[in-house]
């Protein structure tokens, strides 16, 4: 089991809202003004934003993921409990089956390794 105090660098935040269709998760992504450098289809009910946050230490961290997290539930819903730094997101091309139900594949849907504020939809 991965730990918050197992983490080492503090490069990441991932962001999900798995209440909207997944093609309104994607949209959603797209649109905001944050430096998403992967989106991940999970193979299940959900897209995973990873938020390049580049904290020097993990106070650093949680400051800027609770800042974000605060925003995005506020306007959009968006899940708080993915704030965690050893908050784990699912591998690009794996199948994944849950409940008994037909396996998904888990998808990388965007890579930018070096983000910008600018909306995705924006490029």
């Amino acid at each position: 089991m991965t730990k918050d105090s197992d983490i080492a660098r503090f490069d990441h935040l991932l962001i999900e809202h798995d209440a909207f269709p997944l093609a309104v998760q994607v949209c959603l992504l797209a649109a905001l003004a944050l430096p998403i450098c992967v989106i991940v289809a999970s193979g299940g009910n959900s897209i995973h934003g990873w938020v390049k946050l580049s904290a020097s230490n993990a106070e650093e961290y949680a400051h800027k993921a609770q800042e974000i997290h605060k925003t995005l539930r506020l306007y959009f819903g968006f899940d708080p409990s993915t704030g965690n730094p050893s908050r784990l997101s699912r591998v690009p091309g794996i199948w994944r089956r849950e409940n008994g139900q037909t396996a998904q594949r888990q998808r990388l849907l965007y890579l930018n390794p070096t983000p910008d504020f600018n909306p995705i939809a924006e490029h």
